[in-house]
């Protein structure tokens, strides 16, 4: 094993830092191992980095070739490269602020794998669905589809693809992280080519508003306002916010009570409600 490892990076390099960190905002990280050439997932990287741009979820893209040292692989001085420690790092701190998170690692395969209904353009690496919920899987695959992308399980159609050491030590479910990794098809990676980017970026945002959802219904509708900083919010307005606030998310509670401050008010009231709506309606168009 020991001698394994040593072939695996030289000795002198595995201490430099070797990746860039997009930063985020949301409990989501974008991980590229094999961004760097030689033998580099060809365009991983950037799309890796365009999502991030698209979603503010965090990203981190490896600068380093997989010939000097492989970031997926399960060895104890790889773990400890600053990229991996990064990655451990960012999973600790982001649990700590969501109930959910969720890892997708970034890679390609040299050509689409055949499935039981013709080739499939991205295939998932859940180490046999242990390191993520299905549910997200569900809804990642229907989103994919939208886009024209096929897709299926690396344990129906390639086990080879069933997933690298980043996913398998990353994904908790039961714990409230989830880790997937995907191999991208050659075509999906071409220059110019948009539809994963953008089939992604829809997955995130949705995934993103299935959250915030999640978080409101735990909350219950006067701590939020309270927490937002209003003393008092009329019934009528109560029951305006009850009917909008699981589809527009935590946000409205926000802008409504700066409308109220800025009209020296400490009540919220229902048109400051209407008016919130209407901003946030503008802002997301």
């Amino acid at each position: 094993m020991a001698k394994q490892e040593t072939n695996v990076f030289k000795e002198k390099e595995w201490k430099i830092k070797g990746y860039i960190e997009i930063p985020g905002e949301i409990g989501i990280v974008l991980t590229a191992p094999h961004a760097q050439g030689p033998k580099a997932d060809k365009f991983t990287g950037e799309i890796a980095y365009r999502i991030a741009n698209n979603t503010k979820a965090y990203a981190l893209i490896s600068t380093v070739s997989r010939t000097v040292m492989d970031y997926n692989l399960p060895y104890h001085k790889i773990r400890n490269t600053p990229f991996r420690r990064r990655i451990n790092e960012l999973i600790k701190e982001l649990r700590s602020k969501n109930q959910e998170i969720l890892l997708i690692d970034i890679h390609g395969i040299e050509k689409p794998l055949s499935g039981i209904e013709g080739d499939i353009d991205v295939v998932f690496g859940t180490r046999g669905g242990a390191t993520i919920d299905p549910n997200y899987i569900d809804l990642l695959r229907n989103t994919l589809d939208k886009y024209d992308i096929k897709s299926d399980y690396a344990f129906i159609i390639h086990p080879g693809y069933i997933g690298g050491d980043i996913v398998d030590s990353q994904g908790k479910p039961t714990k409230g992280i989830h880790s997937v990794q995907l191999e991208l098809a050659p075509h999906l990676r071409n220059l110019g080519e948009k539809r994963i980017i953008d089939a992604l970026t829809d997955f995130i945002q949705t995934w993103k508003l299935m959250q915030i959802r999640h978080e409101i219904k735990k909350a219950p509708i006067y701590r939020l306002i309270k927490e937002s900083g209003a003393q008092r919010i009329s019934p009528t307005a109560v029951e305006t916010l009850r009917d909008i606030i699981e589809y527009l998310g935590i946000e409205i509670v926000n802008i409504a009570v700066k409308i109220t401050k800025n009209n020296q008010r400490k009540t919220v009231l229902k048109s400051d409600i209407n008016q919130a709506v209407t901003f946030a309606l503008k802002k997301s168009m």
